[in-house]
């Protein structure tokens, strides 16, 4: 189920890339988040896929490795989009409709 739902977040990036002025790439660092956009603006966002509680963890290092103003979790840990200190948590449906 795992590989399954970061199929579904990269294919939901591809798609929304096509309208909007972004890099997606994959995080080099062993046990890193499963995908870093490049905004426009050069600011990288961290994005982490989880299916059950996943661990900010990964998010929180990527925040501080790229000096990131926030980060992303994808996950169906939750029925609505929330943000958490600087953290934002939405849900793998939700996010299927981006």
């Amino acid at each position: 189920m795992q590989t399954f739902s970061e199929n579904l977040v990269a294919a939901s990036l591809f798609k929304l890339q096509q309208n909007r002025d972004f890099g997606i790439f994959y995080d080099p660092e062993k046990g890193g988040v499963d995908f870093l956009l490049n905004t426009i603006m050069g600011d990288i966002i961290p994005i982490g896929v989880g299916i059950g509680a996943k661990n900010t963890k990964q998010v929180k290092k990527a925040i501080s490795r790229y000096n990131s103003d926030y980060g992303i979790i994808v996950s169906n840990r939750s029925s609505r989009i929330q943000k958490e200190d600087n953290i934002i948590s939405i849900p793998i449906s939700t996010f299927s409709f981006m």
